[in-house]
């Protein structure tokens, strides 16, 4: 009997082992085929793919990448300098009658974090180390964010904006006005945006009725709501009292150009101004480079292979179309370095993002899937 049980164990540790050297082979052959495909700094990558997988699953993608200017980045966020007369400061260029600075010390005490707020103003305006929040007329802002939210700039920037919106005076303030003192604002705040990838658009009756006649279906989609919340009257008020300009400036950290999504916290400012001036805003804190270092990629092709992987092993409940493939920086580490919510490192890598449309209840829906360029490892 005992013979028998050494005999047992014996096999089931061969058979372990055989398992984990199996797996190790596997594991391997899998980092081969990525240090294989890498490309030599300096090349440049080119794909091209028109193909129907499956009935299910259709790719349609093209794109030329250069490599020789490729890194990988460790960054961190930098504290705005919150102090009182730097929140007066920034409160100089929104509308409000009241801008005296008054700290909120009880939720310093809980969060480890100062945060201030303007007299009279605790729901409309806050400022902390990790960015500065306005919204004077939340009733103004949540229904015009629906003329340009998820069908434009939001995220940054999707070509439909142009065939609606232009950059035309309105009859309150130019759009070099309002383009001045939106950047006066974050000067003021400090924030560092990319300037060529900075986009402004004026919204005026005309244009937000045309948009509105094309998108009808949303619209209708959320009008049981406006009406239980009794601001349908409000919507059509404020939609003839002069319209509004919205600017969106990307978050730049030093050379490097952040897209949106691509990191943890908000990689954008975004200010909008209407009759009254600023009525929203939202301006995230800086992030600084604290290390920096040469990488090389794999081939798209890698990731391609398994992103179609993926779908052809999940049961699809409609069609997958694979549209469009960029070669972008974004978060693929993050490590926890303190108590406060910005002692945080983020390591920012090159990363390839395929551009998908799912298909959800008859309609294709728009998203997009992240690789790590180096590793060749899904991010999202």
């Amino acid at each position: 009997m005992k013979k028998e049980r050494r005999e047992w164990r014996r096999r089931i540790k061969k058979s372990i082992f055989t398992l984990l050297f199996l797996m190790g082979i596997a594991g391997c052959s899998k980092q081969n085929q990525v240090e294989k495909n890498k490309v030599k700094k300096g090349e440049t990558i080119s794909i091209s793919v028109s193909e129907e997988i499956s009935p299910e699953i259709k790719v349609d993608i093209d794109g030329e990448f250069k490599t020789e200017d490729l890194k990988k980045y460790t960054v961190t966020p930098e504290p705005l300098p919150v102090e009182k007369d730097w929140v007066e400061g920034v409160a100089k260029y929104l509308p409000f009658q009241e801008k005296t600075a008054v700290e909120d010390e009880s939720y310093g005490e809980e969060y480890n974090t100062r945060l201030f707020y303007l007299k009279g103003q605790e729901n409309r305006f806050s400022a902390q180390k990790s960015g500065i929040h306005v919204s004077i007329d939340p009733d103004f802002y949540e229904n015009c964010e629906l003329y340009y939210h998820g069908e434009g700039v939001y995220p940054f920037f999707n070509d439909e904006m142009d065939i609606y919106y232009d950059k035309k005076d309105l009859p309150f303030m130019t759009y070099q006005e309002a383009e001045t003192l939106s950047k006066s604002l974050l000067k003021q705040a400090g924030f560092t945006y990319s300037q060529e990838r900075s986009v402004g658009y004026s919204l005026n009756e005309d244009s937000l009725e045309s948009y509105r006649s094309s998108h009808l279906e949303k619209f209708e989609s959320i009008r049981s709501w406006w009406e239980e919340n009794q601001i349908a009257d409000y919507i059509e008020n404020w939609r003839g009292t002069g319209g509004f300009y919205v600017f969106y400036y990307p978050l730049q950290i030093g050379s490097l150009q952040i897209d949106e999504g691509s990191m943890r916290g908000m990689t954008y400012a975004h200010v909008v101004i209407n009759r009254d001036g600023i009525v929203r805003a939202n301006i995230p804190c800086n992030y600084k480079v604290v290390e920096e270092a040469d990488t090389e990629v794999v081939h798209p092709d890698i990731a391609l292979e398994r992103l179609l992987q993926m779908y052809e092993n999940t049961i699809l409940t409609g069609k997958i179309r694979i549209s469009g493939i960029d070669l972008i920086f974004g978060e693929t580490e993050m490590k926890v370095i303190g108590k406060s919510d910005l002692d945080i490192l983020q390591v920012i890598s090159p990363c390839w993002r395929f551009l998908v449309q799912m298909e959800e209840n008859g309609e294709m829906v728009d998203g997009e899937v992240l690789y790590d360029a180096v590793t060749g490892k899904q991010i999202r």
